[in-house]
Parts: structure tokens; sequence; C-alpha cells
């Protein structure tokens, strides 16, 4: 009993402790997933950002953790896969990964099946976190585990920055690995993880450090650990019955150079100088060419040392140079096995170890795909470099496309037998640019990543600098714009069938906000669906929002917000977006209910403070501001907001805002300091417009000017709001640029205010004044261009503004559109010849904005320049092939100018053949060639429209009616039948163009296909009545004279004052020697449903007088007359 005691006391203590930290709020749940018991099942929600717990200081990455929210069960139909590994599979030098391209692979070869790929991989990370992640993954029925990973072992047990290795000087086993795993699974673990770190926070990399040899006895222990690793993977998937498909690792060998300085020999100083020196040397011979020459300098130098990986790679480079490809490969192969920079290249031990792993499981699920060997395949005599990787290890979209057909290739024969009946053995594999056109990207890497490489290779003296330099400045000289809205409509087709998953879905909806003009009902039920489908997704819910917060639907906002903190009781923007429509709809007391539960479920306080600053602002109580600056001062990840919200109230309370004109100053600067983000300065719009407002606004413009011209130009105009406040804004700036005369903010702030007081002269010079400190000072340029437009100075003008577009690329659009402004006020004063002269330096700054070049065109025709114009509309064409509006424009222009039907056939297949792929062209051929009478071309001209855009109505209409007119009736009619419902508007369109073919199918005597296209029409449109009497009229001409009576009739029942059909009736009965008194009967029925109607009474009276009873009928006729006095009229041109 004592023994039992003494067991259970301590057990007892530390379940107090764990308790009390939990209560306390201390330490977080290191569970990747998280599971949410639904009325759709389980849901397991996984959070990659609380992998990096394990982490011994904080890492930059550079990757955003990513987030799923998966389903425990499957929809029918749908084959699950996982992708592990670290930032190479993740896709980290680019955008997209290759577990993106094979998602696309298989959607291609295997339509019918919705394939789901979650990937989580992402950076830092190594086999002993995938490991536990492979195991969660296993109960979410998956069909096939994908892995790429090794290139963070040697880091530490979890990847970059976990310094264990290093620190204890060994390696951790599986066994400690996973005890230290557990342990943090409890706030007490963490808690004492945290004091044995001791306040040793920096982000350094603190793994196996740089200069371990090859040789290092501890690298046997972690490619040991990593064996264990990926075996225990391979049986989780093996107990959930799942494919693995575990791929060798590839590494830039060309174009990836090992450190100068590592070297494993100890080189005393001198011969340490000479080797530098013979580098140096060598590297310049090479530079000039004299290859053999650098090669036989760096043999040489191999007497002072043998153990340099850059020796052999300079000597590898050498060879390849003079043709000896072999030779090369062997010495940059050698150079991998000796480097050790941040081991991140994989070398042979990497991939024996997944071969050993691979060789070593018992089961029959695991595939191994031999991705180094197809990255060689596809390089320059099987020695990979920068046509596949971006740097050591990351791959370029091109080295992700080789890889991913590598999986795709071993993946197809092992599909199961339900899928493989889906399969379209003869589609071939899609092309890398077919695939990087569905998801949105280009083959390039960005901006952003080459300037990281470009740091990264100089920190560490590597000489690949040069060229990545290159291929930075190519792609800013060379910007190749997405094409989103041929993106949406390749993602469109995907998501309709509903074989997308929730990347393409988040794809989708992403798109969409950049093709803003393509929503329309159809879409918005789409997103609906997926909406529906994604419930449980936060991350889409939240873009599905934006799309909501645009058509002003805040109820279904509401109900989507609501939903989220069901679910997600801890989701910090679900909070933020639903506060704001608590108070919309003034629910003071649910808005303040909300902000209660935020707190209860610990929301952190900036966003806490922000919606207590929206309901304070509400009910118009001036603390509104002390909580937003309390919301600043916490650090809320959503400042931007609260600077919006802050901004509001300070407005709405001016005395209260210069009541605390300092402490705001503060505050700012404070957020300066903290952010960088010249945009916390939109605060200082709001207090009075004293010195101290205007310096610090000032300082922080000089310190991080606004990023494009545009908010630089917003920037100065609050700067000169903000002063000229006061009366004397000149004298203020004067004095500023007396005191700061290299400031070109302050010269065009003083021009700005020279031009506010008509002084345009002393503008311009200030101006001038501003390019003379900084020449390519945008706001300068565009600003003194357009008074030199003005002035009509066109040509220095037009260079001026020129200049400030290659100074901002992004900004060009933007001027171009400043420059199409000021044409078009040009137009309203006819002024023609300066508006032309403004579109053409639009066009000349913005090549790529076709408007301008429209408007061009627009002047010439009214100029009556048709040949001028003609030659404008197919600018924009042959540039802009999708432009509805200048096809129409020049349509038009060729039949104003009487231009044979010939010649417009020829135009549009010259605009056509330019652009085979365009919708717009392809349907305008058609439409030539019909005009033409060649149907079948044009018939194949239309469907080639609609191939490139579904969403082409005009040729889905023009190939239906072209259907129907040559016999193809079910297939035009069922066509016309899907337009109609999809464009409601359209339906009247629709039936009169029926009922002309019909007309003619009637003068042909098909009288049966006749009466199908006006029945259609009806159905299209009840209220387009001709249909109906044509009807009549076939049925009349046939000798069905009950239908023909019952046609007519029912037009007239629908629509008393036709005359024609009134008529019709009246002669059909009097041929039909209809008694009077059925005649009566009819003619009274209709009547007493129209009483106000002219048209049945004339036919009664006339009626009556048939029968003798004159009094009445004149009276009916009187009634006639006084509804409508020319009814006799009316009913004699009826007749005509």
């Amino acid at each position: 009993m004592l023994l039992f005691v003494w067991c259970i006391i301590p057990l007892l203590l530390l379940g107090g402790l764990e308790l009390g930290l939990r209560a306390a709020g201390y330490g977080m749940d290191t569970a990747p997933f998280q599971v949410l018991n639904t009325d759709r099942g389980r849901i397991y929600r996984c959070n990659l950002e609380n992998l990096y717990h394990l982490f011994s200081r904080p890492v930059d990455t550079g990757n955003i953790p990513v987030e799923f929210a998966i389903p425990e069960g499957k929809e029918p139909g749908t084959y699950r896969i996982f992708v592990f590994g670290s930032s190479a599979a993740a896709g980290w030098m680019h955008s997209t990964s290759f577990s993106q391209m094979l998602q696309v692979m298989l959607l291609r070869r295997f339509p019918g099946v919705r394939f789901e790929v979650y990937n989580l991989a992402n950076a830092g990370l190594n086999s002993s976190i995938m490991r536990p992640l492979a195991r969660d993954c296993a109960r979410m029925h998956p069909d096939a585990y994908v892995i790429y990973m090794g290139n963070n072992e040697v880091h530490g047990p979890y990847g970059l920055v976990t310094g264990y290795t290093a620190r204890r000087g060994r390696v951790m086993t599986p066994l400690e690995i996973r005890l230290h795993q557990g342990m943090r699974r409890f706030r007490l673990g963490q808690w004492l993880d945290k004091a044995a770190r001791g306040k040793n926070t920096e982000p350094e990399n603190q793994g196996i450090p740089e200069d371990v040899s090859p040789e290092d006895p501890r690298l046997s222990h972690v490619w040991r650990n990593y064996e264990y690793n990926l075996r225990d993977m391979f049986h989780a998937a093996a107990e959930a019955d799942a494919e693995v498909f575990v791929s060798t690792l590839g590494a830039n060998l060309r174009h990836w150079p090992p450190q100068p300085d590592l070297i494993w020999d100890a080189l005393s100083g001198d011969k340490q100088r000479e080797f530098e020196n013979n580098l140096l040397t060598g590297k310049s011979l090479e530079a000039n060419g004299q290859w053999e020459e650098a090669l036989h300098l760096y043999a040489n130098t191999e007497t002072i040392t043998k153990s340099s990986p850059y020796l052999f790679f300079r000597q590898a480079t050498c060879r390849w140079a003079l043709g000896d490809h072999e030779g090369a490969h062997l010495l940059y192969d050698k150079a991998l096995e000796l480097d050790s920079f941040t081991w991140v290249r994989a070398k042979h031990a990497f991939n024996a170890t997944i071969r050993k792993a691979v060789n070593g499981h018992k089961g029959h699920n695991v595939v191994l795909v031999d991705g180094r060997f197809a990255l060689e395949a596809a390089a320059p005599h099987a020695t990979p470099g920068d046509e596949s990787f971006a740097d050591g290890c990351h791959l370029r979209p091109s080295g992700m496309y080789v890889l991913a057909r590598a999986f795709f290739e071993q993946m197809c024969p092992k599909m199961p037998d339900w899928v493989r009946q889906h399969e379209a053995r003869d589609t071939p594999i899609p092309e890398l640019a077919d695939i990087l056109e569905l998801l949105g990207y280009t083959e390039h890497l960005d901006e952003d990543t080459l300037e990281s490489l470009i740091r990264e290779s100089r920190e560490h003296g590597m000489d690949c600098t040069d060229t990545l330099q290159a291929e930075l400045e190519d792609i800013r000289s060379h910007t190749i714009p997405v094409d989103y809205v041929r993106q949406f409509t390749l993602l469109y087709e995907i998501v309709k069938k509903g074989t997308e998953d929730i990347q393409i879905a988040y794809k989708f909806i992403q798109c969409l906000g950049s093709v803003p003009h393509l929503r329309n009902d159809e879409v918005y039920e789409l997103l609906r669906h997926l909406a529906e489908r994604y419930t449980f997704d936060p991350s889409f819910q939240h873009r599905y929002a934006e799309n909501l917060r645009f058509r002003d639907d805040y109820d279904k906002l509401e109900v989507l917000y609501r939903n989220l903190l069901k679910y997600y009781p801890q989701d910090e923007r679900a909070y933020l977006g639903l506060a704001p429509l608590l108070l919309r709809r003034n629910a003071l007391e649910e808005a303040r209910q909300l902000l209660s539960q935020a707190r209860r479920h610990q929301i952190p306080e900036g966003a806490c403070q922000c919606m207590l600053g929206e309901i304070l602002r509400h009910e118009g109580d001036v603390s509104a501001i002390t909580a937003y600056m309390r919301s600043l001062r916490e650090d809320t990840n959503y400042y931007s907001c609260v600077l919006d919200g802050l901004k509001e109230a300070l407005k709405r309370f001016p005395e209260a805002a210069a009541a605390q004109a300092d402490a705001l100053r503060e505050l700012v600067s404070a957020l300066y300091g903290e952010y960088k983000d010249w945009k916390v300065a939109d605060i200082l719009e709001a207090l009075p417009g004293d010195r101290p407002t205007v310096e610090l606004h000032l300082k922080i413009a000089d310190q991080s000017p606004a990023p494009d011209l545009y908010s630089m130009l917003q920037q100065i105009a609050v700067l000169l709001d903000t002063w000229n406040r006061e009366t004397r804004g000149t004298v203020f700036w004067q004095e500023q640029t007396r005191t700061h005369p290299e400031s070109a903010l302050r010269w065009v702030c003083l021009a700005g205010s020279f031009e506010r007081e008509d002084n345009i002269q002393e503008a311009e010079q200030a101006y001038r004044r501003a390019l003379e400190q900084d020449p390519n000072y945008t706001p300068a340029l565009f600003k003194l261009g357009l008074l030199e437009l003005d002035s009509g100075n066109s040509e220095h003008g037009t260079d001026l503004l020129v200049r400030a577009t290659k100074a901002d690329t992004a900004m060009a659009v933007f001027v171009a559109d400043e420059c199409s402004t000021r044409a078009a006020a040009f137009v309203d004063q006819e002024k023609m010849d300066k508006a032309a002269d403004l579109y053409r330096v639009a066009l000349q700054i913005s090549p790529t904005d076709f408007w301008p070049q429209v408007y061009l065109g627009e002047i010439f025709e009214n100029q009556g320049k048709n040949d001028a114009a003609r030659e404008a509309y197919k600018k924009v064409l042959l540039q802009k092939p999708e432009s509805p509006v200048s096809a129409q424009k020049l349509q038009d222009l060729l039949v104003k100018m009487n231009t044979p039907p010939e010649a417009i056939l020829a135009e549009w297949q010259v605009l056509s053949g330019a652009h085979p792929e365009a919708a717009v062209p392809n349907y305008y051929l058609g439409m030539a060639l019909e005009c033409l009478g060649q149907l079948d071309d044009a018939r194949d001209a239309y469907r080639r429209a609609l191939n490139h855009n579904p969403e082409a109505e005009q040729a889905a209409y023009h190939l239906a009616m072209l259907e129907v007119r040559t016999g193809n009736r079910d297939e035009g009619l069922a066509a016309m039948r899907d337009i109609a419902q999809k464009h409601p508007e359209q339906v009247s369109d629709i039936s009169k163009r029926l009922g002309e073919i019909a007309a003619t199918f009637t003068g042909q005597e098909k009288m049966e296909e006749a009466i199908l296209l006006y029945k259609t029409a009806l159905e299209l449109s009840p209220t387009d009545l001709w249909p109906q009497v044509h009807l009549g009229e076939i049925y009349e001409a046939q000798g069905h004279q009950e239908e023909a009576m019952n046609a007519y009739r029912d037009v007239l029942l629908q629509k008393p004052e036709s005359p024609v059909s009134a008529l019709k009736f009246h002669d059909l009965m009097s041929n039909m020697q209809t008694p009077h008194e059925t005649m009566l009967a009819e003619w009274q029925a209709i009547v007493a449903q129209h009483p106000e109607a002219a048209v049945p009474l004339y036919f009664l009276s006339t009626t009556l007088n048939a029968i003798g009873s004159t009094d009445e009928a004149e009276e009916l006729l009187r009634r006639a007359k006084e509804i409508n006095p020319t009814i006799s009229d009316v009913i004699t041109a009826a007749g005509e």
C-alpha cells in the first residue's frame, strides 16, 4: 500500500502541474491534426505550422504552412493521395509543385475520377516529422503515399534549426526522437524542453556543422534513422492498404558549386594562399575561354590538396566546355560527394538508403520511382543543371514536370481496377506549358526567389551569382503575364465535372478574383456548390467569403462565418469578419457576445480590441479610438484592417484626434519601427495638419517610399492635403526644400503646391529640380510629363512618361490610363487630333493595353477615316484576339463600308489564322463562312470557338441555329434550350430566329420541321406569340382547321389586341361556315376576358351585325372606337 502511495503521489503532482499549465494557457496543442466530429463524420484539420514546435529556434522557412480539412470518409469515385517531404516536394522555389503537375496528368488520363492530393510537405522538415504524419494519415483512407524527401536529414533530428546533434555531439536514436516527440505533447514536457534549451532563440542553423566530413561516423546514424522512418511510413501505408511511391533524389551537378573555401585537408598559410591564387587565376582563364590552360592549372593544384570539392567542380566545368562530358560528369559527381554545404544536395548515400529501405520492406505495396535517373535522362549528357534545378536541390517547373512524369508512369499501372475503368489510354500526357496554363503559373522563377538565391550564393562565396543575376534581369525585361481568362476556362471545366479537389477548387476561386468580369449566376452557383463540399476548409471558406462580399450577400456571409466559428472557434478571421456584419444590422448585443466568445477562446487581444473598437465606433463612443490604438499595440495579424477602423474613428471624432495627437504620432512611430510599412502613416491624415505631423509623415515617406507610382502619388496628395489645411502650404514646402535640397519628394510636394495655386511655370521648375536630385523619381517624371503634354510639347512629355514607366514598369497601365483619361476629355471637347495624340502616347507607354487602340479606331471612324479605323481594330485583335468589342466594331465597320462578303471572309481568315486558339475570331469567321453558304466550314469554325471557350455564347447560338437549318434538329434544339436556360435574357431573340428558320422551312413545304421549330420557340418564350400565329397558318394550310382555331384562339386570349390573329380567327370561322351563334359565343368569351380590348369588340360587333343585332353591334363598335379611334384602319391593314 505504501509503495502504491509513493508511486501515485508523483503522478498526481505531475498531473496537477499539467492541468495547471493548461489552465494558464501555457504551451500549445502539438498534434498536427485537429479532429472535428461533424454531421458529415470526422474531419481532420491539418495545420503544418504545428510541426515547427519541435524546432529549437524560430526558422524562416520561406513557406506558408499548408492547411487542409480532410474528411475521414471519401466521396465515391475519389482516389486520395498524400505527399510527404520537405521544401523540394512542397515546391518552395516556385509556387507550383510536382504533385500539382502529377494531379493534372492523372485527371487527364483518368477522366471521371476525382484525385484528391494533400501535399503535406513543407520547408525545413525531415523524415522524423513526416513519419508520425504518415501514421496519422493512415486513418484517412489513403490510396497512395507519394514520398520525395531526404534533403534535410543531416541538419538535426527534425530538420533545419533543430540543434540537438551539434549540442550533444551525437545523433539522436529513433527511440530518443519518439520519446522527445511524446514528451512535447504535454504542456509540462514543453516547459521542461524550453527550460533545457535556455534563452537561445536566435534563428540560426544548429544542425551538423557545414564542415562535417563525408566520412564523419555520425552520418551512419543519420542514414539509420532515415531508413527506419521510411520503413515505418511504408508499414503505415500497408496497414491502410495504400500504395507507396517513393522516389530517389536528384541533385544539381553542373550549376550549384560547392563553397570555394571548403577544404578537408589542414593547409598551412602559404599553401592556403597558393591554393586561393590558383583558383583565382584559373577562373580568370575560364572567363577568357582558355579552358585547357585552366584545366592544367587545376590539375597541378591537386598537388596542394585533393580534398577540395570546389577544385573538382572547376575541373569538371573545364572538361564540360571542352566537350569531355563523360569526364566532366565523373568530376561533378566527385565534387558532390565531397561537398557538405548544408548537406542538401543528395549524395549517393541518400539514394542508397532509399533503395535499402524499399528492398528491405516485405510488403508488395512499395514502388521505387527513380527520380534521379529521370532528371539525369532529361539533362544534357545525363548531368543535371539549371535546366531542371533552381539551386542545389529545389526544382524548377521543368524539373518538377520530369519528376511528376516519373511518378505518373509508375502509378498508372498500379491503379485499382475501378480507376482503370476510366482510363483514356490514347490521351497524351499534357505538356508542361499546358499544365502551367491550367495552374496559372509561368515557367520562370519569380523575382523574390531569384534575389534570395543571389543573396545566398554571395553569402557563401559561390560563383553562380552572375548566371542568376542575368536570369533576374531577363525576367524583369520580359514580363510574361498569366492568361487568367484561359486559366479560368480550364479550371471551370474540371470544377464543373466535380473531379476537383480542394487545391484545384482553391485555385479556381483564386483565379476568379483576377477575372471578376466572368462572374455570373452559373459561376456563383458553382461556387455555392464548392462551398458546400468544402464546408470545413477554412481557407476556402474565407476565399468564398470574398465573393459573397463582392455580391453584397451579407446574409450568406453571416451564415458562413457562424458555421466557421461553430467548428473552428479560434478562427481569428471569422470573428473579425462576423463582427461588422452584426453591427451592420444593429445587432449590438450579439456583437458584444461575439467579443466575449472570442476572449473565451483566447483570440489574440489585438483582434479583440479591434472588435471592441468597431462596436464602440458604431455606438458613437469616442473610446473607440483607444480600443483601436490598443489593438495596434497588441500586434494583431490584421493590423491593416485596424488602421482603416482607426482612421474612420479619428475622422468621426476630430476633437479627440487632436487631443491624442501626440500619442497617435508615438503609436505611428512605433508601428513603423516594427512593420516598416509606409501605410501606417495613413493614420496621420486624420490629425491636425501641424508641423510635427507632417514631419513624421515625411520621415516615413523618406525611409519607406510607397512601392509604386500610384501609391507615391497618393502619399504626396496626403502630404499636401495635411499641410494645406493651414494657409501657407507653399511657404512650408519652400522651407522644406531649402532645408533638404537633396529630397526629390519635397521638391515634388512644392511643385504640387504650386499646381494647386495654378502657378504652372513654377510647378514645372520645381519638378525639374526634383529630377536633378533623382533622375528616375517617378512622380516627378509623371507629373512633369503630363504638364508637358498639356502645354503641347508632346514629344518631351511622352519621353518623360516613358522614362517613368521604365523606372516603374508595373505602373505602365496606370500612366497609360491617365493619358487615356485626358484624351477622353479632349474627345468631349471635340479636339480629336489632341485626343488621338494622347491615345498614341498611351499605346507607346503600355503596348499591351488595347483600349487606347480601340478609342483611336473610334476617332478615325468618326472622322471618316475608315481604312485607318479598320487597321486600328485589327491591331487590337492581333494583340488581344479575345476582344469582343474590337471584333464587333470591325465587323460593323466592314458592313458599313459595303465590303464584299468574300473580303470580309478574308479579313477573318487572317485574324483567326494568327490566333487559331482564340474563340472570338473563329466565331466571326464562322459567320462569314455561313454568309457565303460554306456551312460545313462554318460549323467547324463555331466548334473551334467553343472548344477554346465553352462560354462563347454567340458561337453556341449560331452553331445551334446552323444545326437546326442543316437538319441536325435534335442536337441544335437541345443546344438552344441549354442557351435559353443559361441566358434567359436571350429567349426572345432565340424564339424569333427559330421562327425565321421555320418560315424558310414552310416556304420549302417542310411543314413538320416548321411545326417543331414553332413549338420549340413557344416553349422557350411563351410570351412571344408569333410562332403560335404561324402554327395556325400551317394547320389551316394543312386542313387541320380545329388545330388552327385553337392556335388563333390561344393568341387572342393572351394578346387580344392582335389584329392579324383576330382576322385569321374570324375568317377561318367564316370559311368553315361556322354558325353565327358559335362565332358569337367565341367572341363573347374573348371579350369577357378582355373587355377593354378594341379588336375583340370590333369582331363581336361584326358578328352581331351579321345576325341582325344592329343596335348592339353599333354600341360595341362605338366602345371599340373609344378605345382605339383607328380600329377600322388597323383591321383593314391587317388584312392587306
